[in-house]
């Protein structure tokens, strides 16, 4: 069968998703369904192509309302990777909300230059994302990701083992403990001050812990990432404890 008006949607999309979703070459994708159906699908290369404007077109209505839908919530999740495009670095950033919808964004250039186009550029609310300090500039509230800062952690405690390192495991314990309390405060409750008072002081013993480790005992030349975390989470701390001094719990589960 080589009459492409023959094809229906569910070929379409089994297509459209093994290239995109399952990152299947186009030749890969042709040659799978010609076999899977014994030779009686044969479907050029150049449709196969083509899925991909005719998709972006199709969803232009439902990303629009996506970019609205998100502009409702008041936490944003957003990222930037590394990717490549025929050879040459390109970035991915990633719009999306807790529950909410996912919004993926192509770029040649990081920084403002990428997030321009993108919900993070006119968002209003808080936005949780890495240490990237391009989001800064945006939104009216931080986070640091967690799971990032824990992966941190497990790296400082893999190459700076104790003696000499006690504060990294301690900030790593003082993370999950926090977070599973928080996690546990039930939608519109009140999260106890005490313990949020608790929480804060812990923090702020524990990097003052590791200055003080570190003033004994130099990082090392080849793996600062512990001190640079360190300091980092000195002069962010704002953006390291926002999450447990929210009244609304829902803001970050």
């Amino acid at each position: 069968m080589t009459d492409e008006v023959n094809y229906g949607p569910s070929v379409k999309a089994f297509l459209f998703l093994l290239n995109h979703d399952c990152c299947v070459s186009i030749d890969k994708c042709r040659d799978f369904l010609k076999n899977l159906t014994g030779g009686k699908l044969d479907i050029s290369k150049g449709m196969i192509s083509r899925l991909s404007k005719e998709f972006a077109e199709k969803s232009e209505p439902k990303r629009k309302s996506a970019v609205s839908e998100i502009y409702l919530y008041p936490v944003m999740h957003t990222d930037c990777t590394n990717t490549r495009v025929n050879g040459k670095s390109a970035y991915v950033f990633i719009c999306t909300a807790p529950n909410g919808p996912a919004l993926y964004y192509a770029r040649e250039v990081k920084g403002h230059g990428g997030v321009a186009g993108t919900p993070v550029e006119d968002y209003q609310g808080i936005l949780i994302h890495d240490h990237e300090k391009t989001f800064y500039r945006y939104g009216c509230g931080h986070q640091e990701c967690l799971a990032h800062v824990l992966r941190y952690l497990k790296g400082s405690m893999e190459n700076e083992p104790e003696p000499e390192r006690k504060w990294n495991r301690a900030m790593h314990c003082l993370l999950r403990e926090m977070i599973h309390y928080v996690n546990g405060v039930e939608p519109g409750g009140e999260r106890d001050p005490v313990t949020i008072c608790g929480y804060e002081s812990r923090y702020d013993q524990i990097l003052e812990t590791a200055l003080n480790e570190y003033a004994d005992v130099p990082c090392s030349d080849y793996y600062r990432d512990g001190y640079n975390l360190a300091l980092r989470m000195k002069e962010y701390r704002e953006a390291h404890l926002l999450f447990p001094l929210q009244t609304d719990s829902m803001l970050y589960k």
